[in-house]
């Protein structure tokens, strides 16, 4: 969810935008879902028609919106990242149109955690899967959406959950 701290500075369209997207995948009461609506809070169909479920979503240093989600097309689901301006529109000089889609070669990748550090790089936390059991995946972005070839193996770092103790 998005932290009063990171509201700070912000406008209060832009906080309540902020807030809509990362309440509209869970719904107001935390249920998972599109809250009820295609098309609803939550829910965004990008041009080639696949959608995007949006978990949560922070707001950068220059007033940028970024969320992070699930996107599916064709039976797989792959993690979203978008970025808004703070006027609401997509930002152009992310990803494509303001989408950045990650396969991490999973049939099931999900982000549902974004941070952006103070040298600009975004922080995905989400999931994924080797073999079909679930695996956590961190990402970490340069600031136009590309994988930064700097972290871990080529951006992107893989844990298998047993590695924390879970069997």
């Amino acid at each position: 969810m998005v932290s009063r701290r990171s509201r700070r500075g912000i406008g209060r369209a832009t906080a309540a935008l902020v807030a809509s997207l990362a309440v509209g995948c869970h719904g107001s009461s935390g249920e998972r879902g599109d809250a009820g609506a295609p098309d609803g809070p939550g829910v965004v169909t990008p041009a080639d028609q696949s959608e995007i479920w949006l978990a949560n979503a922070t707001v950068d240093a220059q007033g940028r919106i970024v969320a992070v989600g699930a996107i599916a097309r064709d039976g797989a689901t792959d993690i979203a990242v978008l970025r808004f301006l703070s006027t609401g529109a997509a930002d152009a000089t992310f990803g494509t149109a303001g989408l950045v889609r990650l396969d991490l070669g999973s049939p099931l990748d999900v982000g549902y955690g974004v941070r952006v550090d103070p040298q600009g790089h975004i922080l995905i936390a989400g999931e994924t899967s080797r073999d079909g059991t679930p695996d956590v995946a961190i990402v970490r972005l340069g600031s136009d959406g590309s994988l930064d070839p700097a972290f871990a193996s080529a951006g992107v770092a893989v844990f298998a959950l047993s590695t924390f103790g879970n069997k």
